[in-house]
């Protein structure tokens, strides 16, 4: 029978589970449904339990399992996942870890930093002392500046200021109103206070910004959103001392609206010359298979 080492990584919409060997040799991996009580029912979040607890079993015998979800800093989910694993089959090593920790080591081998802009955004950081630094990821109401939530709100601000003369006529009205939802500044309004808009269809609004080319109003929310974001990285960088380390630039927003992921990464190799990066070695559940494979091979040290 195989032994095996494994990871999980569970979001709002999927859970990617990965396989290791003892040695560190991918073995199998496979995603299952959501691992998120925000995003998903109880019901659902039980279901992916029990099936990539299942399937992890049915490849062999695992000796150690870190979890990483969003969310951890509140005891009850903590207490469920340990709870609903155990009720599975599953009593070997257990730990679990925020979905930024796992970003992490996955992302730059668990020294240096990731900074990510999804829905959301934040920088995390470690250094060779083991100090952790975040900064960023308060949420959409108060902080995720530079992330998906905040250019689309900075779109619908943008339309709402033209539409009332504060600010010059801007490519983004014709834009934003060929949506359903926004199609006229009354629907505008009532989406956002009367239908329990959440902030993924807020950000969904985002990549309209790449449609607006010359637009003043588009610029100004792309540089905004590209200052952020540097700001989010040069402040952990400072603070641990990681002028030479590894940076990973994450998430959607980095991942795929082109001009501000290059006007990040030039601002950054402009204040750190020696900075290592920014493409991630590894995704977050590789990060927790290694993170388990690191669990099992200290908890195999001889004791003194």
């Amino acid at each position: 029978m195989q032994t095996l080492v494994v990871g999980w990584d569970g979001g709002g919409t999927k859970t990617s589970v990965v396989c290791l060997t003892l040695s560190g040799e991918p073995f199998a991996q496979r995603v299952f449904g959501s691992l998120n009580q925000n995003g998903s029912s109880l019901e659902a979040v039980c279901a992916t339990v029990s099936q990539a607890v299942s399937y992890m079993l049915g490849l062999g015998r695992c000796v150690a399992l870190v979890i990483s979800v969003a969310g951890i800093s509140n005891p009850e989910t903590t207490d469920l996942l340990c709870r609903l694993v155990a009720e599975n089959g599953y009593h070997g090593a257990l730990q679990i870890v925020g979905d930024h920790e796992s970003a992490l080591q996955g992302a730059v081998g668990g020294i240096g930093a990731i900074l990510v802009s999804g829905t959301g955004s934040i920088c995390f950081g470690r250094n060779q002392q083991g100090q952790t630094i975040r900064s960023g990821g308060f949420g959409y109401l108060v902080d995720d500046e530079g992330s998906g939530y905040a250019i689309g709100r900075d779109i619908l601000t943008a339309v709402l200021r033209a539409h009332d003369g504060r600010i010059p006529p801007t490519m983004l009205t014709a834009l934003v109103t060929r949506q359903e939802a926004w199609h006229d500044i009354p629907t505008i309004m009532h989406t956002l206070y009367h239908n329990a808009i959440d902030k993924a269809t807020v950000a969904s609004l985002a990549p309209l910004i790449l449609q607006a080319d010359g637009d003043a109003a588009a610029s100004a929310i792309l540089q905004k959103a590209s200052g952020e974001l540097t700001l989010l990285a040069t402040t952990v960088i400072d603070r641990l001392h990681l002028q030479t380390a590894r940076l990973a630039l994450m998430g959607g927003i980095l991942t795929h609206i082109k001009p501000i992921r290059f006007a990040v990464e030039t601002s950054i190799r402009a204040q750190y010359s020696a900075i290592k990066g920014f493409e991630p070695m590894a995704d977050a559940a590789q990060g927790a298979a290694q993170m388990a494979l690191a669990m099992d091979r200290k908890d195999r040290e001889p004791h003194a």
